[in-house]
């Protein structure tokens, strides 16, 4: 049974080279054939197609083992070459990431680059809406000056021109130009009789805003002081 148990348990795979080239010269011989043994000892016969599969499969071993050599040197290449592909996978989804939040930046940059753009207009908008008005401020600020002076001017006069006004708006409009002019002389003269300041001149245009003479011109009033 020890012997069977051997057979069983033999190591096919490391079969030395000498055992091997001991084992061919009876693979050779014709007698050890099964049909020749077969004659001698059928017992036998069994023991020898045990030693032809051995020799057989070593034979066919001398084939496959470079070849699984070679294959495992291809799975190795293999391996090696999809662990290279998963590293260079992983560092360009790395890549990508980096790409992504460099384009998010980006756009974000955008984004305020063209709400400054957009604040930068408006604002210059503003400056020469501001300057417009500076300029024209700085007009009616001389405007304004001018208009003080002629107010400062005409103060000692404010009664009488007042007092006249009325006097011409009330009596004077159904009448002719040249008969206003004589009734306007007449109060003149009244005034200076009461010891009033009365200018030396009068229109009832100077106590009147232009605007509102300009307005009055434009809808069919004559130009005339007495219209």
């Amino acid at each position: 049974s020890d012997f069977i148990q051997n057979l069983k348990n033999f190591d096919k795979d490391n079969v030395p080279a000498k055992v091997l080239q001991r084992l061919k010269k009876f693979i050779n011989d014709d007698d050890f054939r099964p049909e020749a043994v077969q004659n001698v000892s059928k017992a036998c016969v069994s023991l020898c197609l045990w030693c032809r599969a051995i020799d057989n499969y070593c034979e066919v071993m001398k084939v496959v083992n470079p070849k699984r050599e070679k294959l495992a040197e291809a799975e190795a290449r293999l391996a090696k070459a999809r662990a290279e592909l998963e590293e260079k996978q992983s560092e360009l989804r790395t890549l990508e990431a980096k790409i992504a939040d460099l384009k998010a930046q980006f756009d974000a940059s955008m984004r305020r680059k063209q709400q400054l753009e957009d604040e930068m207009n408006k604002t210059q908008v503003y400056l020469n809406r501001a300057e417009r008005l500076l300029t024209g401020l700085a007009d009616e600020y001389e405007r304004w000056g001018k208009t003080a002076v002629q107010l400062t001017d005409k103060k000692p006069f404010v009664v009488v021109s007042a007092v006249l006004s009325a006097a011409m708006t009330a009596y004077g409009g159904p009448f002719t130009a040249p008969f206003r002019e004589r009734l306007l002389q007449r109060w003149m003269a009244k005034a200076k009789e009461l010891s009033l300041i009365v200018p030396d001149t009068f229109r009832l245009a100077d106590v009147v805003e232009p605007v509102v003479v300009r307005n009055w011109q434009a809808n069919g009033l004559l130009g005339d002081q007495m219209s």
